[in-house]
């Protein structure tokens, strides 16, 4: 039995792990991009895979675990304990945070994550669209913030009651930041923030715009969310968002279900022992 990091070579036993661990999985979806850009560890017995974890660093020094997937013939026995003692070994000395996610209805993982100390920081919801609205008029107002207006939208960022319980923002799926200077600069270089008047929008796209994801509303959203249905019309929208029983009836009311995958993930944290601290 052994752990060692994943290489491109792993890609269909990747792919028939995810399929055995759970139906829609995006592991596979990403898994090029998490090979160059994140640190893949995979859990070996003799020549099978029988189980995988990944990590990332966020913007501001935070380290993200995310993917971890364990073979149903191979669960309850300590292989997911052992991949995330690894990932969080293989955390650079650095980082001072480290978050996970786990969904709401996977009771072993939430055990898992608090026997490390981890403690639940946030909840978000997961939406998805599969048709857009006809708001041509409102579509017409929506704009791109630019640099320039980084100090205003960033003060009123961290005045919204939803940020301001935990902070966090998900511009992508497995990338959670904490709302800093750096990371909104980071988002509105990317062209991922947007407006209607005073309503506000954070939307995360590939360079096509073929996969996109709200990753924040403004409170009210009433023009700007139709706005983005309008922009953006893939066959397919996502949004994760902050666990908001308001919101969560606005998405309802343009057109957002409960995807097939998982209604909602509840975000854990634990602070890291830096060098030189006590203990």
């Amino acid at each position: 039995m052994t752990i060692r990091r994943l290489t491109r070579k792993d890609r269909a036993a990747v792919e028939r792990l995810c399929a055995r661990a759970g139906s829609e999985d995006f592991v596979p979806l990403y898994f090029e991009r998490i090979i160059e850009e994140k640190a893949g560890f995979g859990f070996e017995e003799g020549e099978s895979l029988c189980g995988i974890i990944f990590s990332t660093l966020v913007l501001d020094g935070e380290a993200w675990l995310f993917g971890l997937r364990v073979d149903p013939d191979h669960r309850r026995v300590g292989i997911g304990r052992c991949l995330t003692e690894h990932a969080l070994k293989e955390v650079p000395r650095s980082c001072r945070l480290v978050r996970l996610g786990v969904f709401t209805d996977n009771r072993a993982s939430m055990r898992l994550a608090g026997s490390f100390g981890f403690a639940e920081r946030a909840q978000y919801v997961f939406r998805e669209s599969k048709k857009t609205p006809s708001t041509a008029a409102a579509a017409a107002d929506l704009k791109r913030v630019g640099p320039e207006r980084l100090e205003e939208i960033l003060a009123r960022l961290m005045s919204d009651r939803r940020l301001q319980e935990h902070n966090l923002l998900l511009p992508h799926f497995y990338e959670w930041f904490r709302l800093t200077e750096e990371s909104l600069a980071e988002l509105i270089r990317n062209g991922w923030v947007w407006s209607v008047g005073e309503q506000l929008a954070v939307v995360s796209t590939e360079l096509d715009d073929s996969e996109v994801e709200i990753g924040y509303l403004s409170d009210p959203c009433d023009r700007v969310l139709p706005a983005i249905l309008e922009r953006f019309s893939p066959s397919l929208i996502e949004a994760s968002l902050p666990a908001d029983p308001t919101l969560e009836e606005i998405l309802e009311r343009h057109g957002f279900a409960v995807p097939r995958w998982g209604s909602a993930i509840t975000i854990y944290e634990r602070e890291l022992d830096q060098p030189g601290s006590p203990g």
